[in-house]
């Protein structure tokens, strides 16, 4: 089958050979990468809402307020739901 192209069409060929495998490594690296800031970003953000919660709910606790402190809670939750629907 190679045999009887002419060497233009081999070298044309091979060249698009060598930028089709560059673009689908660079693309797969680019997607690896861009996975791993998502993680890292969603982990940053629920470390800043655990914080807000865990300030917020010191007084609750001080003054052993559980109605308050479960009110607390409950929006660390929501704070969960909306960062699995994207909302964060």
């Amino acid at each position: 089958m190679f045999k009887n192209l002419s060497i233009r069409a081999k070298i044309i060929g091979l060249i698009v050979f060598i930028v089709l495998l560059v673009v689908l490594i660079s693309t797969s690296v680019a997607i690896y990468r861009e996975s791993q800031l998502v993680e890292k970003n969603l982990v940053e953000k629920n470390n800043t809402a655990v914080r807000i919660v865990a300030s917020n709910i010191q007084a609750a606790l001080e003054f052993e307020d559980s109605a308050q402190a479960l009110k607390i809670v409950k929006t660390l939750f929501a704070v969960k739901d909306a960062t699995e629907c994207g909302g964060l």
